[in-house]
């Protein structure tokens, strides 16, 4: 078994090596397919999504798709003491790029979250059975801890495990479904 910050370090190396593939492109492609096609994604109204860093799966194309499809787009923002909320994708909305280098709302319009209907989870590492390892805050295992919406994520071949191979504590979340470019792995509500 390996520690999670070990576990980040793999991961965030194994990705940026994997984004450098062809097969980073097409597996992405059918990543946005897939989600595009779930019916928690059809239905929702208010869908939120991270803007991505460099060497994670480009939210861009899903926060395209949504806007195309009318659906309103809810990026985070971190707050103090690990909160987080997510501000609407407007013409009101200024972003900023804070201290870790991760582009976030400096202004707009928070919503809430029951008024959010589908979130999807960013993690590193994403099991068959909805475990996910973050990037190391627990932002988003505090914000889903109460949360009654649907969640998702988007696991690329690196970030897929059948099992986890780091330990599970009681405070991670699970999301509700895992897509990988195989298909859908996990099925949690």
């Amino acid at each position: 078994m390996v520690n999670k910050k070990e576990l980040r370090k793999t991961q965030e190396d194994q990705l940026a090596a994997y984004f450098q593939t062809t097969n980073a492109v097409t597996d992405s492609l059918n990543l946005y397919q897939q989600l595009q096609s779930l019916p928690v994604f059809q239905e929702a109204n208010v869908i939120a999504t991270t803007l991505n860093m460099p060497g994670e799966l480009d939210t861009l194309p899903i926060i395209n798709m949504a806007r195309l499809l009318g659906k309103q787009v809810v990026i985070p923002k971190t707050l103090p003491k690990l909160q987080m909320e997510f501000y609407q994708m407007d013409d009101e909305l200024t972003l900023e790029k804070t201290k870790f280098g991760v582009v976030e709302p400096k202004t707009g319009t928070v919503v809430l979250k029951k008024q959010i209907d589908l979130i999807v989870v960013p993690g590193l590492a994403f099991t068959q059975t909805g475990i996910r390892v973050g990037f190391g805050a627990g932002f988003y295992d505090r914000y889903l801890a109460d949360y009654q919406g649907n969640t998702v994520s988007l696991a690329l071949p690196p970030q897929y495990f059948k099992q986890p191979l780091w330990p599970v504590e009681e405070f991670d979340v699970k999301v509700d479904q895992v897509l990988t470019p195989g298909g859908v792995v996990s099925e949690n509500n």
